[in-house]
């Protein structure tokens, strides 16, 4: 399919416009979820990190609900599942952040997927 007419079934038919976990027409949150998918996620919440680290976090603990997400992300090309994922990290204040730096992919997959997920 040539670029114009990718871009017109976008404009008609946006990938947000669907639940970014189960693919549903709905009605979304702000975090762009059905309510039934909202229901199923969980908000991670950090232990104490190990030695020699500041800290980590993420944007959901890995469950059914997730895992769709970040599957479509990584194999289906749904680059906007980044901006959704990304919206529910929680970086606490306390931290002093010089830098965030996305971990690196294998070029053999950068080439199959095209992109690199984590930087994102």
């Amino acid at each position: 399919m040539n670029g114009f007419v990718k871009k017109l079934l976008r404009s008609l038919f946006p990938d947000d416009a669907v639940c970014a976990s189960c693919g549903r027409e709905a009605v979304l949150d702000e975090g762009g979820l059905c309510e039934e998918c909202r229901q199923g996620i969980e908000l991670f919440v950090a232990a104490p990190p190990p030695d020699n680290t500041d800290g980590y976090t993420a944007p959901f603990v890995y469950n059914d609900v997730s895992s769709r997400m970040v599957k479509r992300l990584k194999y289906n090309g749904a680059k906007y599942e980044a901006k959704i994922l990304a919206r529910f990290i929680d970086i606490p204040s306390v931290w002093k952040i010089d830098a965030v730096v996305p971990v690196p992919l294998h070029c053999k997959r950068i080439k199959k997927r095209g992109f690199n997920q984590s930087e994102l």
